[in-house]
């Protein structure tokens, strides 16, 4: 059995290093929150915010009128202030060929 390797070279591939995107979100009384990616899509976003072991898993989902997106993280509300044109746009430049940037 071959020895898996480290968890910092597993990201460097024959294309290069795995590109960790960040949004930035706002809390309901406006503070600024970095989180990460995890997947993008038209009708979602998932984000992680946080990091280690308090980290926590957001789902983020357009509202009615399409201007942004929301999600709800231990009670509070977040917001991504982007619409949903917007992230398709940020979809077709990231990734032209696959339509969506899971990763």
């Amino acid at each position: 059995m071959a020895p898996r390797r480290p968890l910092a070279d597993r990201s460097r591939r024959e294309d290069g290093p795995a590109e960790r995107e960040t949004i930035s979100l706002r809390t309901r009384d406006g503070t600024a929150v970095e989180v990460l990616v995890l997947s993008k899509r038209p009708d979602r976003i998932h984000v992680i915010i946080g990091e280690g072991t308090h980290s926590v898993l957001c789902e983020l989902k357009p509202t009615e009128d399409a201007r942004a997106y929301v999600g709800n993280a231990n009670g509070r509300e977040i917001v991504y202030e982007r619409s949903r044109a917007e992230v398709e746009a940020d979809i077709a430049k990231r990734s032209p060929r696959l339509g969506d940037s899971n990763f």
